[in-house]
């Protein structure tokens, strides 16, 4: 995620200490954890690796807390307002919680990680709640034989922590105190690109855990959109006056990097897509498209739109052939060096004009 910009400055996740930390052990087919009262981390370098995956969760999705009051902000808080007394005991209510969210035996085993941790803003610092989950991964450890120094005996160790990164399957930073406009950022395993900032960032019972929703910002609200138009062109049953449902993505595209720098509100949106020479298609169009942008929640919307944050595959155009001929291009089609019409017998002849053609091997 080094390429993501973090939420958290330079100087807050460089000078982030971790308070206190502490972890429960959760094993699938178990109803508790199995509790600890203390986790000592031994030296710098396993310090810097928790530090290190906090800090960088400031690159996470941004969420909002959906309840005023909840368990889980409850026990946040309580940690928050007086740690020596509760860190421990309000820890082991949320690896419990956690636990408990598991259903079908998918979970990994592992270690649920609770940390109270400081940053600076402004002239203080102020705490925060980080939660980790680390996957065991089995590591081999090697002895040597005593009878003879030239052998060695290998021992698979199952129950292990690594400090590799892929161990880190969730995390999350939560701000229980309204430092900033988000609530909760979080990442995990495997979601990444274009993913982030959907409501596919993070798995839904770690939503329902902490108790949150996706926080609509500016990036989130131009992957929504993108998404919005081009499944309502893919269901809309009439005349798009000549396009696909992948040129009105392109041109919605197209329209988030034009206002990259600016504000973009919905007849600009609307005035981009709902285009038709004849009048009473246009109307036709307006109404089937203000109809499901309002389904979606979208209806009336303006942001800055964020085309960093559109990936790569949602900017190329895709066509297969039921031979299995695959056309992909970047970006917008020109009708002038990419083109399809249907014949009188259904069959399509597709056209393209290039100046010319590279054999890939």
């Amino acid at each position: 995620m080094s390429a993501r910009t973090s939420v958290l400055s330079e100087e807050q996740r460089r000078e982030l200490q971790v308070e206190n930390f502490i972890y429960h052990i959760i094993k699938k087919g178990e109803e508790q954890p199995s509790y600890l009262s203390e986790v000592i981390l031994a030296n710098d370098r396993q310090r810097n690796f928790f530090k290190n995956i906090i800090a960088e969760t400031g690159q996470g999705t941004q969420y909002s807390f959906i309840s005023e009051s909840s368990n889980f902000k409850t026990s946040c808080l309580n940690i928050i307002k007086d740690p020596d007394k509760n860190f421990v005991i309000e820890s082991c209510k949320l690896a419990q919680d956690f636990l408990s969210r598991h259903t079908g035996g998918s979970m990994s085993d592992g270690v649920f990680i609770v940390a109270r941790v400081s940053i600076p803003k402004n002239t203080t610092r102020v705490s925060f709640i980080a939660l980790i989950k680390v996957d065991y991964m089995p590591v081999m450890r090697q002895h040597r034989v005593e009878s003879d120094e030239n052998r060695v005996e290998l021992e698979e160790i199952l129950e292990a922590l690594s400090e590799q990164k892929i161990s880190v399957q969730k995390r999350a930073l939560i701000d229980i105190n309204n430092q900033f406009d988000w609530d909760v950022l979080a990442v995990e395993r495997r979601k990444s690109g274009a993913v982030l900032d959907t409501e596919d960032a993070i798995t839904d019972y770690f939503k329902k855990f902490m108790d949150i929703r996706l926080r609509e910002t500016d990036s989130a609200l131009t992957k929504r959109v993108v998404v919005a138009c081009h499944q309502w062109a893919k269901s809309y049953d009439g005349d798009l006056n000549g396009r696909t449902p992948t040129d009105i993505r392109q041109s919605v595209i197209n329209l988030m990097d034009a206002y990259e720098n600016g504000q973009i509100d919905y007849d600009d949106l609307k005035g981009r897509i709902c285009t038709h020479p004849e009048r009473t298609q246009q109307q036709r169009i307006e109404q089937a498209f203000n109809s499901y942008m309002d389904e979606q929640g979208l209806g009336g919307v303006s942001f800055s739109p964020k085309p960093k944050s559109i990936s790569s595959s949602a900017r190329k155009g895709v066509w297969e052939t039921d031979t299995g001929i695959k056309i992909i291009w970047n970006g917008p089609r020109s009708e002038d060096q990419l083109n399809k019409r249907v014949l009188e017998d259904g069959s399509v002849v597709i056209t393209i004009r290039a100046n010319e053609i590279t054999e890939k091997e």
